[in-house]
């Protein structure tokens, strides 16, 4: 240890060990002289943002977090509607908790005939936020917070964040697509394309190296993308997001593998700050047209424009 940082004689009891490099450094410390480690915890919103972010599973909870959030404001929105409009019909335990058509049109969900006719692009942001009910929100949490955990450790927060928004998207526009192309537009919310996304960038690494993932982690994610697509069969879900999404993720999996397998960091690095950013602009663009379009009003939400 440098003989300049005893100087002024601090006593051995008011030292203490870095938990980063090992080095002993003064207890009122807020970063470690070595290695640069906070050493105080920060206060505040802007601490626990950043303890959360430094979980290595920080970013899919704020996802699964915004997910409830958004659940919740659903909810208060579908209460708040005049009385004529409430009429939510249907029961049973696949509708509970589902709010009615219009509180989903108004909150921003991929309702086909508004993309069409208005161009509302940013609905394929906002519809990956929403959800039909009780358990198409528990089935999403559930899936997510087992395969988004996994991808955050093996890419990283930055890397989640931008899959999950990206392929959801395109997920969206899938669904979209699809639903144009054979007559049948529909109104379409839900993670699981995005969530699919996700499944796809691991099934990306897992062709791209095998022997990295694992043959043992490859079949269970084969099963989970089974499970999904036999559930969207079942359920009347919406396969075409589903494929959509794990398809993109896939691409984004073998061609930009996990970064300690990656020939290319530098390259790859720059990619995924350029998706981030991008992912980031799009949702916050998004969000600002939903709250527009929200704040019209219930009836604008339903009249033809």
């Amino acid at each position: 240890m440098a003989d300049w940082y005893f100087r002024g004689g601090p006593q051995q009891s008011n030292l203490k060990k870095c938990p980063g490099c090992g080095n002993l450094v003064r207890s009122g410390e807020e970063f470690c002289p070595y290695c640069a480690k906070r050493l105080r915890a920060e206060g505040g919103l802007r601490g626990a943002a950043r303890a959360v972010l430094s979980r290595p599973d920080g970013v899919t909870r704020i996802l699964i977090g915004t997910i409830v959030a958004v659940f919740l404001l659903q909810m208060v929105a579908d209460f708040s509607l005049p009385a004529d409009l409430r009429n939510r019909g249907g029961g049973g335990l696949w509708s509970l908790l589902t709010a009615n058509m219009v509180t989903y049109i108004r909150m921003g969900s991929n309702f086909h005939p508004y993309v069409a006719m208005y161009h509302e692009y940013w609905r394929f942001v906002t519809s990956c936020f929403l959800h039909f009910g009780l358990i198409h929100i528990l089935f999403n949490c559930w899936a997510f917070w087992d395969l988004g955990r996994l991808a955050e450790r093996l890419w990283g927060g930055k890397q989640v964040y931008a899959t999950f928004i990206l392929t959801g998207i395109v997920g969206s526009a899938t669904s979209f697509g699809y639903a144009m192309l054979i007559g049948a537009p529909k109104n379409s919310a839900g993670a699981s394309g995005a969530i699919c996304g996700i499944l796809g960038l691991l099934l990306g690494a897992y062709y791209r190296n095998r022997y990295y993932v694992g043959e043992y982690l490859g079949s269970q994610l084969i099963r989970w993308a089974v499970m999904i697509l036999v559930f969207g069969l079942v359920a009347g879900a919406d396969n075409g997001a589903h494929i959509g999404g794990m398809v993109a993720g896939g691409v984004l999996g073998y061609f930009l593998p996990p970064t300690d397998r990656s020939k290319t960091l530098a390259r790859d690095t720059k990619i995924w700050n350029g998706l981030t950013g991008l992912a980031l602009v799009l949702f916050l663009v998004s969000v600002l047209f939903a709250v527009v379009f929200f704040a019209h009003g219930a009836l604008y939400a339903v009249s033809v424009r």
